[in-house]
Formats: C-alpha cells, sequence, structure tokens
C-alpha cells in the first residue's frame, strides 16, 4: 500500500494553505446538530461550463455510487454550530460520511475531481471538529477519505496519507485517498460491493 509523505505546513504556498473558510478547533465548538432544514442564504446555482462542470458531474456520479452501495452512507448534509465567543451560529455542509454504529466509525468523505489540500483543511479543520461534538469521540471513532478523479504527486500535504482500496472500509485516525477514475471503471473493492447490491437486490425481487 503506497502512502503519501507529510510536510510541515510552513511549506505549503500561501494560496494552498489559506483555506475560505474558518478552521475550527473541537474545543471551540459549542453545539452542532444536523439539520432537516436548508440554510436561508442558498440561491438557485448557476449552469456551469467547463473544469467545474466536469467536476460536478464527477461528484454527482460518485454520490449515487455510495449510496447505491451503502446504507450507512449520509450525502451532503447540511450542519449547523455554534462557535463559543459567537452570537450568531454558522453552516457547513460536507460531501457525506458514514454512520456506522456497529463499529462506532464515521467516515467523513470528500470528493474531489483531482487531489487537493482543500480537502484536508475541509475534513480535518472543519467537519470533523464539528460532528464530534454530534458524536463524540468517547463513542465514535474518526477516519477521513478523499475520492478523486486523478492524483497529483507533486501536491504538497500536510498529514501523512494512505491510498485506500476500499472507500467504506477506511482506517480509523487516518487520512485515506481513494482514487476513482471518471470512467465506467470502479476499484476492484467497490466494484465487488456493487456486484453484491445488485445480486441481493435481484435475489429479493424473486423472492
Amino acid at each position: 500500500m503506497g502512502t503519501g509523505k507529510a510536510i510541515s505546513l510552513k511549506g505549503i504556498p500561501k494560496h494552498s494553505n489559506a483555506p475560505r473558510f474558518r478552521p475550527v478547533h473541537e474545543s471551540e465548538v459549542r453545539f452542532a446538530f444536523v439539520s432537516m432544514v436548508k440554510p436561508g442564504f442558498l440561491k438557485k446555482t448557476k449552469k456551469q461550463y467547463g473544469r467545474r462542470a466536469a467536476g460536478l458531474r464527477y461528484e454527482t456520479r460518485v454520490q449515487d455510487l455510495l449510496c447505491e452501495i451503502s446504507d450507512l452512507y449520509v450525502p451532503s448534509p447540511w450542519l449547523r454550530y455554534g462557535i463559543k465567543g459567537e452570537g450568531r451560529a454558522r453552516w457547513c455542509q460536507p460531501d457525506g460520511f458514514l454512520l456506522d454504529l456497529r463499529k462506532g466509525q464515521i467516515t467523513l468523505i470528500e470528493v474531489k475531481y483531482k487531489h487537493t489540500i482543500d480537502s484536508w483543511w475541509q475534513l480535518r479543520k472543519l467537519y470533523e471538529p464539528v460532528l464530534k461534538k454530534i458524536f463524540p469521540p468517547s463513542h465514535f471513532q474518526y477516519a477521513c477519505i478523499e475520492i478523486v478523479s486523478w492524483y497529483e504527486s507533486n501536491i504538497k500535504f500536510p498529514e501523512t496519507f494512505y491510498f485506500a482500496s476500499d472507500p467504506l472500509e477506511a482506517e480509523v485516525n487516518k487520512f485515506g485517498v481513494h482514487v476513482l477514475a471518471h470512467s465506467k471503471k470502479f476499484s476492484k473493492a467497490t466494484s465487488e460491493r456493487l456486484r453484491n447490491v445488485h445480486s441481493n437486490g435481484s435475489r429479493g425481487r424473486g423472492s
């Protein structure tokens, strides 16, 4: 299994090192919950073109696949949370997470068209701290997975990561990268899960 080498954040260019949100530490989070109501500031999405459109198509495809192969997957939940010292509540929306009550494990998933440090900032410095307020580490273990269409080895990353052969079997307390090419071919592990789902579904309809 390959691994990605960790580096110091000091070695990352400023444009890559600066997230477009306020990073959060779990000790700062006053409250958090999964909202059944979407935030009021949402606007109708404009039609996208080029690379951004390709990225959205890829994300939709991955989301559909994850929902199909796992009943434990929660896609695109809106999280409402509050920070100590702030009067107003904030919003964030991870791409999704796997909630495995049997294992007591939560696997956070971020889908990107290509491997990027943005995934680390979002997963480690926003979504994970917020979710830990909802599902405390005293009862749940955490794992993070970035799913990408392609991997670029020259991307500097602040944490040692591993290449995950199956995003639904993530390693606890580690950051994994799963490469799922933007084609009809899936990884061996994911394809096997998909075949099992279709097989079980066919038997259920025929019984």
